[in-house]
């Protein structure tokens, strides 16, 4: 505390204080922020009502994921009608423009938690986003090689066009993305681990609500109505979440900014590596090594062993090593999550879209194709809908209560094995639809005007793949959260999570990078010349299997790793339980005595 705030407002009240005061008054928040401390500079903690905010950031992320998903769930259908990209650059760019959203919520994190707040982030982040789902509206209308007045005559505008409008989405989802968690669970005033646990349940269950909305309702408009009226509805989802995220405005705990995180743990590194283990002894207090020996390489940027940082920033650079060893893990997973959005949805174009018995049919005729290929993600978005309540509300508490409570790694363990699940069933499907192929062929339409070839293969037999990653989700995805946000360092909550955005970005990347290979002569799995609308997709069943076996590998790493940090989790409860006790113990033995 400075001598500019010192003595504190407050001190002839402090001073008339007696053994009837109330230690924590309703104004706690002003005077902790004068004397420095680290609570919320803006709406003062509350017991009351304290949890309709967190409700309307709940709806917020809803009708933001709508969006999201409502643009995603075509792009493929999209890019490949509008531009007549191939089958391999149409499936890359998707896994590009996923990748560039998820890669731009490191940046997001950094500017929230650093130099914006998370608060006015979010709010720009809109701002960016609305003006991107409005020029992908505009590329729809104008892009459009039928639109009666065009403004990209050319292959290579059109394509630079959407792509500039892809990454100014990218921008705006990915700042919205990385620091909406953490803002909504600094709402939350009871912090253990039950608290924590049912509100990451409940704001992934608020996602797959807005996927559930983006893969229906939109897909639907966008294939039957087309695309110039499909990507209104993704705009306005966006203007009205914006409005609902500032409606409680007063009410939000926003907290003051920290320290860079990017440039704090540069430093520490940078001055820890500067620093021999000889010059460490020398400069710092005499012989304290030989008494608390150094734990890391790091703890050479210590005061104590004469660096320049506390003990506890030092401990906070040591932890992002631990967390990103875990977000490196988690890299299969999401190379397989991502499959949804780009090989599944053209697998499924490729296969009979009607619910009856309909062989053949094309865009002359008066019935078109009543089953959006994208919809088949709503039945891994009906499993989170389900199993999260389920889980949150019967399984959990009754395991807890018998005290088999599922560690957070074991559910990651467990979503992992559905996942490998989910690869396998799809590589199935595909071999057997491949084998279709020159015996049972039909063409339907699709986008309105579009004929498409397929085989006479129910599209329903992917329902079993899309469900699969849905429960993995429940376990996985969830518990990546979960993860990221408890073990995280108060000022580097924003940080945090964009790493772990950044990782999903590089498992995007790393998809495409992987299909993009099988391409190659090396394994000639896929023809990199063929169209995204020809039928035969190469032996992407290959591919699939590809996955689960890279899914199973990271598995037996991670059961590994997860038996250590059980290990080490249950050490530090027990731990705690011993010195609550300890404590107990000699309250008791005080009052005895007295």
């Amino acid at each position: 505390m400075s001598l500019d705030v010192f003595p504190p407002s407050r001190m002839e009240e402090i001073q008339s204080a007696n053994e009837r005061t109330a230690l924590l008054d309703k104004e706690k928040s002003r005077i902790n922020n004068e004397l420095g401390g680290s609570k919320p500079i803006d709406g003062l903690e509350r017991t009351n009502n304290a949890t309709w905010p967190i409700y309307f950031i709940i709806l917020t992320i809803m009708l933001e994921r709508a969006a999201y998903y409502g643009i995603l769930s075509n792009l493929a259908l999209f890019l490949s009608d509008d531009l007549e990209l191939s089958q391999v650059v149409t499936v890359v760019s998707v896994f590009m423009f996923t990748g560039m959203a998820w890669l731009m919520c490191t940046v997001g994190g950094v500017v929230g938690d650093s130099y914006t707040g998370r608060f006015k982030a979010i709010l720009g982040s809109f701002i960016i986003y609305i003006i991107g789902a409005l020029l992908l509206e505009l590329s729809a209308r104008f892009c459009d090689k039928d639109a009666k007045v065009t403004i990209c005559k050319k292959l290579s505008q059109k394509g630079a066009f959407i792509l500039c409008t892809l990454f100014i989405i990218s921008i705006g989802e990915g700042a919205f993305k990385s620091n909406i968690t953490a803002f909504g669970a600094e709402q939350i005033t009871r912090q253990d681990d039950k608290t924590y646990r049912m509100y990451f349940n409940w704001f992934y269950w608020g996602i797959n609500i807005g996927c559930f909305i983006g893969y229906s309702f939109l897909a639907f408009t966008q294939q039957y109505c087309g695309f110039v009226i499909g990507y209104y509805p993704p705009v306005a989802c966006l203007v009205l979440a914006c409005i609902l995220f500032l409606i409680p405005k007063s009410r939000y705990n926003v907290y003051p900014l920290s320290a860079n995180a990017f440039k704090k743990v540069y430093n520490v590194i940078k001055e820890a590596k500067s620093r021999g283990r000889s010059n460490a002894e020398r400069v710092g207090c005499p012989g304290l090594e030989e008494v608390m020996p150094m734990r890391s390489w790091l703890d050479r940027a210590m005061i104590k062993y004469g660096g320049s940082y506390l003990d506890s920033e030092v401990e906070e650079v040591k932890k992002l090593g631990k967390i990103g060893i875990m977000f490196i893990i988690l890299v299969p997973y999401w190379m397989i999550y991502f499959q949804m959005n780009s090989t599944f949805l053209l697998q499924g174009l490729h296969m009979n879209l009607h619910s009856n018995d309909i062989s053949n049919q094309s865009c002359q005729d008066k019935d078109k194709a009543i089953i959006p290929a994208a919809s088949l993600s709503l039945a891994d978005v009906v499993v989170v809908l389900l199993a999260i309540p389920l889980m949150d509300k019967i399984v959990y508490p009754w395991l807890d209560r018998r005290g088999w409570g599922i560690t957070l790694s074991k559910r990651i363990l467990i979503g992992f094995l559905f996942a490998t699940a989910s690869m396998v069933a799809a590589g199935v499907v595909e071999h057997f639809r491949r084998g279709l192929l020159d015996k049972q062929k039909l063409t339907q339409c699709i986008n309105i005007n579009h004929n498409y070839p397929a085989v006479d293969m129910s599209i329903f037999y992917q329902v079993p793949q899309y469900a699969l990653i849905g429960v993995s989700e429940v376990f996985a995805s969830v518990g990546s959260l979960e993860f990221a946000y408890q073990e995280a360092p108060q000022s580097m909550h924003g940080f945090v999570m964009g790493l772990l955005y950044l990782v999903q970005s590089v498992a995007s990347l790393l998809g495409a990078g992987l299909y993009a290979f099988s391409s190659t002569k090396v394994l000639k799995w896929v023809d990199n010349k063929g169209n995204a609308r020809s039928a035969n997709l190469g032996k992407l069943d290959n591919y699939f299997y590809l996955l689960a076996a890279i899914m199973f590998v990271t598995w037996l790493i991670f059961v590994v790793l997860s038996v250590k940090i059980d290990f080490k989790y249950r050490n530090e409860s027990l731990a705690a339980v011993r010195t609550k006790r300890r404590s107990s113990n000699k309250r008791g033995d005080s009052l005895s005595k007295m």
